[in-house]
């Protein structure tokens, strides 16, 4: 066969790729829609039999910056004073309640916060976050007629959306789960949305859905019946768990797409890339056949934009050329389809119709777009180090991974 032809078939093969990623494209924005409606339908009959609603915030103020903490703290009191929910329980590391009560003394004036220390004594090999819910978990165990809503310590949860994930979660059976989204205002947020914005494109399909553990709410014997405390104490992950437990035992995960928390981004390129590697590396130790599936594909797309390009730049004219030309096109369209229906439907101003913290810049979310377009290189590259990394640090610890497990090394 001659190059010609060899080019001819490997750009075929590339186009059958490409339309492929256009039906799971499709197919994911049907499912999110549906999705909505669906929250919406359990929203509207749901809290029958509900006491009410308890928020669990873990939260490493060492580890968390200033803005991280304002975002908690706001959500925290809109919460509260928009009654989404009737309780909330902060945990805290107990080297970080001296810090708490010096400099956010208002916030516990409050009498439906609670402050949790968390007990180190639970468990030795789970990471931080699972340790302070587990803590929690333990002093509601009274609380049976409850909804339990988890939600992060670094990112703004919006009452409406806090609220109809627990309306959805207030059937039994049911686990409402909501995603986050980096603001576009710097490049850093760019970044962050690039990445994080991968898990909008499976979760309207039911079987590639997961879980966010930033912000996902449920029946309070789920705790029990997914048996948290006992696979929180051994494990890394919280959100990886859950689902993974929930579909063991027959639960159902639904998506909220109207539930999702504004989270600023860290400055640095050195903490993005940290951050990105670690939830490939969390991918790579829960769900092995996603992260190689991930792998794949990125590949393949990484392949297809560099062989168009150079096809496009050798000036090769023949059908090889004019068919890696369209896949050019093609790839790079599919890219900025992925960014606008991100923008469209997740874009916290959108959801809740107010500017939130200044809005956005139109300058960076046209960034995003671009990015999110010609990402597969990035993605790849972030991918790999995830594959060969053997240890990882994350909220003030440190990480060592071994047979196919992670386990804590020593404190940062």
């Amino acid at each position: 066969m001659t190059l010609a032809g060899i080019l001819e078939t490997i750009a075929s093969i590339m186009l059958l790729g490409l339309f492929a990623q256009t039906l799971q494209i499709i197919y994911n924005y049907r499912g999110a829609l549906e999705a909505a409606r669906h929250i919406s339908y359990l929203f509207n009959g749901g809290r029958k039999g509900v006491q009410g609603s308890i928020a669990i915030i873990p939260c490493r103020l060492r580890a968390s910056s200033e803005d991280e903490i304002i975002y908690t703290i706001k959500s925290i009191r809109d919460l509260l004073s928009s009654k989404a929910v009737h309780k909330v329980i902060l945990v805290v590391e107990p080297e970080d309640l001296e810090v708490l009560y010096k400099q956010y003394i208002n916030l516990l004036r409050d009498s439906g916060i609670e402050i949790l220390p968390s007990d180190h004594n639970i468990c030795r090999s789970c990471s931080g976050k699972n340790r302070a819910l587990i803590t929690a978990f333990k002093r509601i165990c009274d609380l049976s007629q409850h909804v339990v809503i988890l939600l992060d310590c670094d990112a703004y949860h919006h009452p409406k959306a806090v609220d109809l994930a627990v309306g959805g979660a207030s059937y039994n059976g049911i686990i409402a789960t909501g995603y986050r989204w980096y603001i576009l205002r710097d490049i850093y947020g760019v970044l962050y949305n690039t990445i994080s914005s991968l898990a909008f494109e499976y979760m309207g399909i039911e079987r590639t859905r997961i879980v966010w553990g930033g912000l996902v709410a449920m029946p309070h014997k789920a705790i029990k019946d997914l048996g948290l405390i006992e696979r929180f104490s051994e494990e890394l992950s919280d959100d990886a768990v859950i689902n993974i437990e929930a579909r063991r035992r027959g639960y159902r995960v639904i998506f909220c797409p109207a539930c999702i928390s504004i989270t600023p981004p860290p400055k640095g390129f050195k903490a993005f890339l940290s951050w990105a590697v670690r939830q490939m590396i969390i991918l790579r130790l829960y769900t092995p056949k996603v992260f190689r599936l991930l792998v794949s594909v990125y590949l393949a797309n990484t392949a297809l934009l560099v062989v168009a390009i150079a096809a496009i730049a050798s000036r090769l004219w023949s059908l090889a050329g004019i068919l890696f030309l369209f896949l050019l096109i093609g790839y790079l369209a599919l890219g900025l389809l992925r960014a606008f229906i991100a923008m469209r439907i997740y874009d916290p101003v959108s959801i809740y119709g107010d500017n939130i913290w200044g809005g956005e810049r139109y300058v960076y979310r046209v960034i995003y777009a671009v990015l999110t377009a010609v990402r597969a290189p990035l993605v790849l590259s972030i991918l790999i180090i995830a594959a060969t990394a053997r240890k990882f640090i994350w909220r003030g610890h440190l990480y060592c991974i071994k047979g196919g497990r992670a386990y804590p090394c020593q404190t940062i």
